[in-house]
C-alpha cells in the first residue's frame, strides 16, 4: 500500500463528511478530465489514459503545470498518485468510506524537496489552505441537487490567459465586462502613428524628448482573468523645440502576447512577460517592465528588441519599480518570488553593466511591488498581502492577517545584506514608494499610499472584476509616513492625508534626498466625492493644490521634467496623458509644476488607454541609440 512520505516536510492530513452516496462522490472526484467544473483550484485536467496504476495525467493548478501518475487504485476506496514540479515532490493519497450519514472522505499530502526545505511552514499553509479547499469544492457539487445545464469550464489564467475569472460555489457564470475593460480602460485594438500633432499653447523647448506610457491592453477578444494581465502597450509622444513630432503605440511582443505560458514544466519562463507596468530608459536602453518577469528592451520608435538578461547575469525577475541614484547613476532594483529565494538586491552600473546580486535574508513571500533608495539605505517593504494558492485569477496573491507586515533596512554596498534590519508596522499594503531618505537626526523618512483591508479587498475585486468592488482601482488608498529610527530600532507611523492618491512622483534629482514637493493622482473616494487631478503636495507647509482635470478626465501618472536653468525644486513640468471620456479623445497636458497652471496641451489621435507608468526620455539619452 503506497503512503506518503512521512519524513517530508510538509505532510496536511484533512477529512469531511460529505452528504452523498459513496459510488458518486468516487465517480465526481476521480473523473479527472471533469475537475475543473467543480474544483475552484483546478484550471485544467486530462487523463492520459484509463484509470489504473500507471497512468499519467495533467493538471493546471495555482499557476503549475504538473503531471502526475496514479501509483495505486482501489476502485471506490482508494487512490494514490504522485508528481514532482518546481522541485516539489508530492505524494497525495484519498480514501473513501461509506458512513450512515454519507460518506467521510479522507485527504493525506506529503510535499518534499528543497523548495520545501527553505519554507516548510508558509508551504504547509498553503497546502492546507488548498487540500480544505478542495474538499469543500467536492463536498458542494456532490450535495448540490443535479441541473440539467452543463458544467462550466474555464482554462488556468496564466499570464496569456484570455477568459474571465471563473464563478465558484452555486454562481452562474456572467457575461458581465470587467471594470478594466471599460470606461477610461478600454483597449485600444491596433497600431497607429501620428505626425504633425495639434498643439494649443506653446510647449517649452527643452521638452526636447519622448513621453513614453506604459498600460495594460489585451488584444481584441481577449478577456484577462486580472487587469494586470492584460498584454503590455506603449504609447509615445516624441516632443522637439516646441513642436509635438509624433504619437506612437506598440504592444511589446513578448511570447506571453502570442499565448506562451508563464509556468512550464521546468518552472517559470521570465520571458512570458506581459511587459504592461512601467517603462524607462537606463544607459540608453529603454526597458519595459513586468515585476515577474524579465524586462523587454525597445527603440526608441517603440519596436520590441527582446528580452534583456543584463548578458545573462540576470536570473530573477525584475521589478516594475527600479531606482536610478541621481548622484551616482547606478539602477537599484530587486526580483522577488513566492518562493525561496524571496528576495534579491541587484545594482546596475551607470554604463547598464550588473555588479552586484545579493540574497536579502529575512524575507518572506509577501507581495514587493515597490521599494526604495536613500543615500544610504536600500528600504523593503511587506505588507500583509502574500502569496495565496487559493487565487485563481492567475496573480496568486491575497490579504492574509497572519502576514506581518514591514520594513526592511539594508546598508548600500557590497556585503550590505548580511546586515539588513527588519522593524514590524501596522497592517496595511504599499503598492508605491513615493520616495525615501536620511533626516537630519539619521532617522529614514518614508512616504507612499497605503490601503487597509477593506481597501486591498475592494481594489482587488475590481482588479479582478469580482463582485463586491470599489469604484475605481485604488480604493482606500491614503499617504502614509513612517519615520525608522535605526538607534531606538523602532517605527513612527501616520496618515498624513485624507485625499484618496496614487501614483506619486518627485522632481528625480532629489530620488533617495529630502525633497519638499510630491505628486500624486487624486481619485474619487467611495461615494464618489473628489473627483480626478493632479495632486502637489508642499511638505514644508502642509499645503496641498490640486488641479483639477475636469468631468469625466481621467489623467494619468505625472512625470516632472526640469526646466531649462531650473534653480528650486520645483522649477519644472508635469507630464500627464488625460483620458477624456465625453470626447473620446486623449491629450498631453503639460502643466507648470510649481503652480499647477497649464502650458500647453498636445492632441492625440486617439483617446488613450488609462495606464500604469510612464518616463520622460530626453533625446540625449538616447543618444548613439538605434531607432
Amino acid at each position: 500500500m503506497h503512503t506518503v512520505d512521512s519524513t517530508a516536510p510538509v505532510v496536511v492530513s484533512l477529512a469531511a463528511l460529505i452528504d452523498a452516496p459513496t459510488a458518486a462522490v468516487w465517480a465526481l472526484h476521480t473523473g479527472i478530465d471533469n475537475w475543473p467544473a467543480w474544483n475552484t483550484g483546478i484550471d485544467r485536467a486530462r487523463l492520459d489514459g484509463p484509470l489504473k496504476a500507471g497512468t499519467g495525467f495533467r493538471w493546471l493548478t495555482h499557476g503549475m503545470d504538473i503531471t502526475s501518475t496514479v501509483v495505486e487504485l482501489v476502485p471506490g476506496r482508494r487512490i494514490v498518485w504522485e508528481g514532482t514540479v518546481q522541485g516539489i515532490t508530492g505524494i497525495h493519497v484519498w480514501t473513501f468510506d461509506q458512513a450512515d450519514a454519507g460518506t467521510v472522505v479522507h485527504t493525506e499530502e506529503s510535499w518534499s524537496g528543497e523548495p520545501v526545505d527553505a519554507a516548510a511552514d508558509d508551504l504547509t499553509t498553503a497546502l492546507r489552505t488548498s487540500l480544505q479547499s478542495w474538499l469543500d469544492c467536492l463536498k458542494a457539487r456532490a450535495e448540490r441537487p443535479a441541473r440539467p445545464q452543463a458544467p462550466y469550464h474555464r482554462p488556468l489564467p496564466l499570464p496569456h490567459d484570455t477568459t474571465t475569472p471563473r464563478q465558484t460555489g452555486t454562481e452562474e457564470p456572467t457575461m458581465t465586462t470587467p471594470p478594466y475593460l471599460t470606461g477610461h480602460y478600454t483597449p485600444v485594438a491596433d497600431e497607429i502613428t501620428a505626425t504633425g500633432l495639434t498643439v494649443e499653447g506653446s510647449l517649452p523647448p527643452e521638452l526636447t524628448g519622448r513621453l513614453i506610457r506604459n498600460s495594460h491592453n489585451p488584444k481584441p477578444g481577449v478577456t484577462p482573468a486580472h487587469w494586470f494581465k492584460g498584454s503590455g502597450m506603449v504609447h509615445g509622444i516624441r516632443l522637439r523645440e516646441g513642436r509635438a513630432e509624433w504619437y506612437r503605440n506598440r504592444w511589446v511582443h513578448t511570447p506571453a502576447l502570442d499565448g506562451a505560458p508563464y509556468m512550464t514544466d521546468r518552472g517559470p519562463d521570465l520571458t512570458a512577460s506581459t511587459a504592461g507596468t512601467h517603462v524607462i530608459e537606463h544607459a540608453g536602453r529603454l526597458l519595459a517592465l513586468c515585476e515577474a518577469n524579465l524586462p523587454f528592451e525597445l527603440t526608441p520608435d517603440l519596436e520590441t528588441v527582446g528580452a534583456h538578461d543584463f548578458d545573462g547575469k540576470l536570473r530573477t525577475a525584475m521589478t516594475a519599480h527600479p531606482k536610478e541614484d541621481p548622484v551616482t547613476g547606478e539602477l537599484h532594483f530587486f526580483g522577488s518570488s513566492p518562493f525561496p529565494p524571496f528576495l534579491t538586491h541587484h545594482v546596475c552600473d551607470a554604463k547598464g553593466e550588473l555588479i552586484h546580486s545579493a540574497e536579502i535574508p529575512g524575507a518572506t513571500a509577501s507581495l514587493k511591488h515597490d521599494f526604495a533608495l536613500t543615500r544610504r539605505h536600500v528600504v523593503f517593504v511587506e505588507g500583509n498581502v502574500t502569496f495565496d494558492p487559493a487565487e485563481h485569477s492567475g496573480i496568486p496573491y491575497g490579504w492574509s492577517d497572519a502576514q506581518p507586515s514591514r520594513i526592511g533596512v539594508m546598508p548600500r554596498g557590497e556585503g550590505g545584506a548580511r546586515h539588513v534590519r527588519w522593524f514590524s508596522i501596522e497592517p496595511g499594503n504599499m503598492l508605491h514608494v513615493g520616495n525615501a531618505y536620511e533626516d537630519g537626526q539619521g532617522r529614514i523618512v518614508l512616504e507612499g499610499p497605503t490601503v487597509d483591508r477593506e481597501g486591498f479587498r475592494l481594489s482587488w475585486n475590481w482588479w479582478i472584476g469580482a463582485p463586491g468592488r470599489g469604484a475605481e482601482p485604488n480604493a482606500r488608498s491614503y499617504t502614509r509616513r513612517w519615520v525608522i529610527d535605526l538607534a531606538a530600532g523602532s517605527v513612527d507611523e501616520q496618515i498624513i492625508d485624507d485625499l484618496a492618491v496614487e501614483f506619486p512622483t518627485l522632481n528625480e534629482e532629489y530620488l533617495g534626498a529630502e525633497h519638499r514637493y510630491q505628486y500624486a493622482v487624486s481619485f474619487p473616494d467611495q461615494e464618489g466625492f473628489g473627483g480626478y487631478g493632479v495632486v502637489k503636495y508642499d511638505r514644508v507647509t502642509g499645503a496641498r493644490r490640486i488641479h483639477r482635470v475636469g468631468d469625466a478626465r481621467l489623467p494619468s501618472e505625472a512625470v516632472f521634467v526640469p526646466a531649462a536653468g531650473a534653480v528650486n525644486e520645483d522649477d519644472g513640468y508635469l507630464l500627464t496623458v488625460v483620458s477624456d471620456l465625453k470626447q473620446d479623445a486623449s491629450q498631453l497636458l503639460v502643466l507648470d509644476a510649481s503652480g499647477l497652471d497649464r502650458v500647453a496641451a498636445v492632441h492625440l489621435p486617439r483617446r488613450v488607454t488609462a495606464g500604469i507608468h510612464g518616463s520622460w526620455v530626453p533625446d540625449e539619452a538616447l543618444d548613439g541609440v538605434r531607432p
